[in-house]
């Protein structure tokens, strides 16, 4: 545009200059072109030319005056244009400058779109975080809800026991009153005959004196029992009739033990015991009896329960000969039927592996050794994964009403 104007300027120089230029030649001919001719030989005279040279000077000066003024002006349209291309320049570094800005705010608002929409979808994951939090404790409000009902279903339990208890301390006080009886009875008995007569009669009462040989009715403490002709033993019962014969609470004892402690029993009624496989045998084999093995948690407690446990004798290993049917929601996998126990110094286990020798305790390992509830106290897991808090386990006789 601007090499356009130029030329055009120019190109409006060139034709002013050539008008007034043919304006002149034209007055001049006109003027030499007036003398007569009369087929003669034209004679100019100095008179004459000195004219002419006057009037070419003439127009000599009016031709340059408007040719200066033209060039003043060609000078001053360069000028201006000068002006004008710099202004423009100006105009264009202005532009340049804010189509700079421009994408600088774009680039800006594109990367706080782009934060914004990072930011509505991590609202959105911690919306439904929160979402799946609420189902969770929804949840845990109904399974403690379900304990809840179990708990006072217990207490229910629990209360019909103490009736029980109650009623069996009365029967017990009156067998005590009637064995005072009895005493008050030799001792009269002693005023009339001698000694010697007397003694046979208290000996053979004293031999046909006999323990319970469960803890069916009895209360929960120590307690002692007697399985047919044998000794009597001391054994743990607890509510429901429960005899514990394996307890773990605190880790404070280790399970790593040898054929002879898990034979005849080792530990404290008050802390970790077990009551020993020998005495397990006597229990199990003088009639059937239920397994409840519990394993407490932080916040919960997991049950597994079978109606027919037996253990066989040491002949046999203590083979695990039964479990019967599992009667709990839930089967303890590490608790297999017709397995030999072991321990570290006597591996009779199915597994290649000797679990034993690896500080996993004595139990009845099967194919694999895996985590059993005499492994040590810290990795006593079932199938939860869960590490455990603390673990039992529990015979009683069966009974259909149970």
């Amino acid at each position: 545009m601007r090499k356009f104007f130029k030329v055009f300027v120019v190109f409006f120089i060139i034709v002013k200059i050539w008008s007034v230029n043919s304006q002149s030649t034209d007055g001049e001919f006109i003027t030499t072109t007036n003398l007569p001719n009369e087929g003669k030989a034209i004679s100019v005279n100095d008179v004459e030319i000195s004219n002419l040279e006057n009037h070419f000077v003439s127009i000599k000066t009016q031709t340059e005056t408007p040719l200066s003024n033209i060039l003043r002006g060609i000078q001053n349209l360069q000028k201006n244009n000068d002006d004008f291309e710099s202004k423009l320049k100006e105009k264009d570094e202005i532009i340049a400058c804010q189509k700079t800005q421009l994408e600088d705010k774009s680039n800006i608002l594109e990367f706080q779109i782009n934060e914004t929409s990072k930011a509505r979808q991590e609202a959105s994951d911690y919306k439904h975080q929160i979402e799946d939090k609420e189902l969770e404790i929804k949840n845990l409000q109904s399974t403690i809800s379900s304990y809840k009902l179990t708990i006072d279903s217990n207490n229910a339990i629990i209360s019909k026991l103490d009736l029980e208890n109650k009623r069996l301390d009365q029967e017990r006080n009156e067998d005590k009153k009637k064995l005072s009886e009895i005493v008050d009875c030799e001792s009269e008995f002693d005023n009339y005959y001698d000694s010697s007569y007397r003694r046979p009669v208290q000996t053979a009462y004293v031999r046909n004196m006999r323990y319970p040989s469960s803890c069916l009715n009895l209360s929960a403490g120590q307690r002692k029992i007697q399985i047919g002709n044998g000794s009597p033993f001391d054994v743990l019962c607890d509510w429901g009739s429960w005899m514990t014969i394996q307890q773990r609470i605190d880790g404070g004892i280790s399970f790593d033990r040898n054929w002879e402690n898990y034979a005849f029993g080792f530990g404290d009624f008050e802390g970790d015991f077990w009551l020993g496989l020998d005495k397990l045998h006597q229990i199990t084999n003088s009639s059937r009896q239920e397994l409840l093995i519990s394993v407490r948690y932080s916040f919960f407690t997991v049950s597994y329960e079978y109606d027919d446990f037996q253990i066989a004798s040491a002949d046999e290993f203590y083979e695990l000969k039964s479990l019967g049917n599992h009667k709990s929601k839930f089967n303890y996998t590490q608790l297999q039927e017709k397995t030999k126990f072991s321990t570290y110094d006597r591996h009779l286990g199915e597994s290649v592996e000797r679990c034993a020798e690896d500080g996993d305790g004595g139990w009845w390992y099967g194919k694999d050794c895996g985590k059993n509830l005499n492994s040590p106290y810290r990795q006593i897991r079932t199938t939860t994964g869960i590490q455990a808090k603390g673990v039992s386990m529990q015979i009683r006789p069966y009974t259909d009403k149970n």
